[in-house]
């Protein structure tokens, strides 16, 4: 969530990050064609969350880019411009991924 700040730092435009259960109170009222939006959506369990809310934005005539994993092939079918407004991205290689956090107490 901390990108939209440095958006805001690059470019000097207006940018929130917003989660997918609370775009339908109240920010989705605000989108248009005009408003450029960038959708994260990752494969877990908000997946199907993140389907919705890009139908969503396209219902009101927004065209969202899609960044999503490789081979997500269900967000393919809701974008609107099909693969050219989609962004791929591969996964992590492990020896890069962050480690599972480990309790303090734990005996070694």
């Amino acid at each position: 969530m901390v990108w939209h700040m440095q958006v805001k730092e690059l470019v000097y435009m207006h940018s929130e990050g917003i989660l997918a259960g609370e775009m339908k109170h109240g920010p989705l009222a605000l989108v248009d064609e005009h408003m450029p939006m960038i959708v994260l959506a990752t494969q877990d369990r908000t997946c199907n969350k993140m389907h919705s809310v890009v139908q969503q934005l396209r219902a009101r005539g927004a065209c969202p880019l899609v960044v999503c994993n490789t081979g997500d092939d269900q967000i393919a079918g809701v974008c609107e411009g099909g693969e050219d407004r989609l962004i791929r991205v591969r996964p992590c290689p492990m020896w890069c991924q962050p480690k599972p956090a480990c309790h303090l107490d734990a005996h070694v």
